[in-house]
């Protein structure tokens, strides 16, 4: 995955986003690259410093824009865009984790049927799993592989530089993360050593201190190696649950093991390290105050001495700090007097730093050269994840897998809407099952469905048109993300999607934007699904009507069209292609005022529109009597045949 952000800001928040990603090092977009990829948009949001939902979008743009830049988008419209993310949001609310739900979020459908065969073996292995009883501890490892931002010693880390030229180009990549000094006299060096914990030199300086770290270049694994260890010891979570899973048999991530536990052990080492707060000095004393305050009297000079030297011996003390001791010794006084423990303070923690920054050196070196064994650990709990969600959604609504065919056609046997069986499921009227087909199909054929590629729906206001249009987009998307259907059979093509609706078309009510908006069909290559939701209103209906049968006409030949319409009869007389009508009828008004229809269309037949039906549901829903006098008029209208 590129991170480059091509094309103009929109309120300016693009460009600064941009100019975030211009401003990261190497290794950081490696792991941010690596957490978009993966779905760990919390990290990638702490790292770019923007909200979760920022990082979520950058993720979607940029994976869409690799499909753009090889043709291979699926679903090219905002419509068919939301219909994808309605689909994907109802699956990913299975999951455990964050990196799964989003993971789930960004799929994309595929042309690819290898790929779509892939993500169907992973749900199924899921349902396996299932079968067989997933164990509480597996759930558990899942719920506990959440990335979580680390807490590591925090590091006042110096960069002493003698080149001008160099701590030029050091402050350009490193400023902010590190200091970049000027080192030109000796005084220099001692204040920038003695004020960090850790000073880092490419050459010789001119003092000796602890916390003074030699180094090979201006490369980050050098330079800022706890910047590095910090980003990748956020995964220590999912880490962690991954080796365990991988141990106990419900995931095979194609890793050595016994070195990944070795790197996730020194990681976790890293993680808890806790910096040195007292000198050696000041463990020295109190021992040495313990082991005097057990004789009952003063004790001889001799085993003062004695003391002195198995505290050195004991406690690994500096020669500074040896010093110091034989100093408080001389007195044989308690409690002993505690000389230069500032000083011997910053010491240690300098002395401290410098072992643990080199050991997060080596750390970060070795990190960076298994970057893909990492995220195959990472990637195993996130595909486990997304497949049990998949598969308990499987089994939470009776889904099924679609066939995906080469043929151009598409059709389904008692598909239910997403949106309306999601409503269902919250207490929600129930759903009607419909079945409909369009072109040629190889495994589903229904009585009465021609294999016409070109289909005019038409029918009754309210009828459920725009939601069977919606309901066969969600089926053709759910498909080609490798995700099964609601519907008890289906089969679909490869093809790309362009679902374009009426409250997108009709923007200020423009009839140049709604054209504009199909142009994608005819200049894009490949096989194509078409879904055209009532263009109608943009202008009067005997133009319209031509206009529409001159698109339909023009149709690219491997394509499959299904055209909402109130305007049959103005469309089919300019028609010459093949074309098959269907309809949606209403057969009334209930005691509620709803409309009573039957959502299932009939093939080939020409359905009514039933204007009256909704004048009369809005006459039974109000007892406004001028109102009710309006709506009688407009009834007593329709009737008559003449205008109101």
């Amino acid at each position: 995955m590129s991170l480059s952000l091509a094309g103009p800001s929109v309120g300016g928040r693009r460009s600064k986003l941009s100019a975030r990603l211009k401003g990261l090092l190497e290794a950081q977009r490696a792991f941010l690259e690596d957490c978009l990829e993966l779905g760990d948009l919390a990290s990638a949001s702490r790292l770019l410093g923007v909200s979760v939902e920022a990082a979520e979008r950058l993720a979607a743009r940029l994976r869409r824009a690799e499909l753009e830049r090889g043709a291979r988008t699926v679903a090219c419209t905002k419509e068919a865009r939301r219909a994808l993310d309605e689909a994907l949001e109802a699956v990913g609310a299975y999951t455990r984790t964050s990196m799964a739900r989003h993971s789930i979020k960004l799929t994309l459908p595929s042309l690819d049927l290898k790929l779509i065969e892939e993500r169907r073996r992973l749900v199924e292995e899921a349902r396996g799993l299932m079968k067989a009883g997933l164990s509480g501890e597996a759930s558990e490892l899942l719920k506990r592989a959440e990335p979580s931002p680390p807490r590591l010693p925090k590091l006042s880390v110096a960069l002493a530089l003698t080149s001008r030229a160099l701590v030029e180009e050091a402050s350009a990549r490193y400023g902010g993360l590190v200091d970049v000094e000027l080192i030109d006299s000796a005084e220099r060096a001692r204040a920038v050593v003695e004020g960090h914990d850790v000073t880092l030199t490419m050459g010789e300086l001119p003092v000796k201190e602890p916390g003074i770290v030699s180094i090979g270049g201006l490369e980050d694994q050098e330079v800022v190696p706890h910047v590095i260890v910090e980003l990748y010891a956020s995964w220590l979570p999912t880490l962690t649950s991954s080796l365990r899973l991988a141990e106990a048999g419900f995931i095979k991530p194609a890793v050595d093991l016994e070195e990944a536990k070795r790197l996730v052990e020194e990681l976790n080492s890293l993680a808890q390290e806790a910096p040195a707060r007292r000198a050696p000095l000041e463990d020295a004393l109190d021992w040495v105050e313990d082991q005097l305050a057990q004789l009952k009297a003063p004790p001889p000079l001799r085993l003062a001495d004695a003391l002195a030297e198995e505290a050195l011996r004991r406690f690994k003390l500096s020669s500074r700090e040896a010093e110091a001791l034989r100093r408080s010794l001389s007195s044989l006084q308690l409690p002993l007097p505690r000389l230069e423990l500032a000083e011997l303070r910053a010491e240690a923690r300098r002395r401290w730093a410098e072992g643990f920054f080199n050991r997060l050196r080596g750390a970060a070196r070795l990190l960076l050269q298994r970057r893909g064994l990492l995220k195959s650990l990472v990637r195993a709990v996130v595909d486990l994840d997304r497949a049990l969600a998949a598969a308990e959604f499987m089994e939470g609504f009776g889904a099924s897998w679609a066939e995906v065919t080469k043929r151009l056609g598409l059709a389904f046997v008692e598909a239910r809407n997403l949106t309306l069986a999601l409503e269902e499921r919250r207490g929600g009227p129930k759903v009607q099952p419909v079945s409909y087909s369009v072109g040629e199909t190889s495994a589903i054929k229904l009585l009465g469905a021609t294999p016409q590629r070109v289909v005019l729906l038409t029918g009754a206001n309210s009828g459920g048109k725009t939601t069977l249009l919606r309901t066969m987009a969600q089926v053709h998307l759910m498909t080609l993300a490798g995700l099964p259907v609601l519907a008890r059979r289906a089969e679909v093509p490869l093809a790309a999607l362009y679902l374009i609706r009426r409250r997108t078309a009709r923007r200020l009510g423009s009839l140049e934007y709604a054209i504009r908006r199909l142009r994608l069909i005819f200049t894009r290559p490949g096989a194509k699904l078409i879904l055209i939701d009532e263009f109608e209103a943009l202008t009067e209906p005997g133009a319209m009507g031509r206009m529409m049968a001159a698109l339909l006409n023009s149709m690219p030949r491997r394509a499959l069209t299904v055209f909402v319409t109130h305007l049959p009869r103005e469309i089919m007389p300019s028609l010459k292609v093949h074309f098959r009508v269907d309809g949606v009828e209403a057969k009334g008004v209930d005691e509620r005022g709803e409309l009573i229809v039957d959502r299932q269309p009939i093939f080939n037949h020409l359905g009514s529109s039933t204007p009256e039906l909704v004048v009369e549901r809005l006459r039974s829903l109000t007892s406004n009597r001028r109102l009710r006098r309006l709506y009688d008029n407009m009834l007593a209208a329709l009737k008559a045949g003449a205008p109101s």
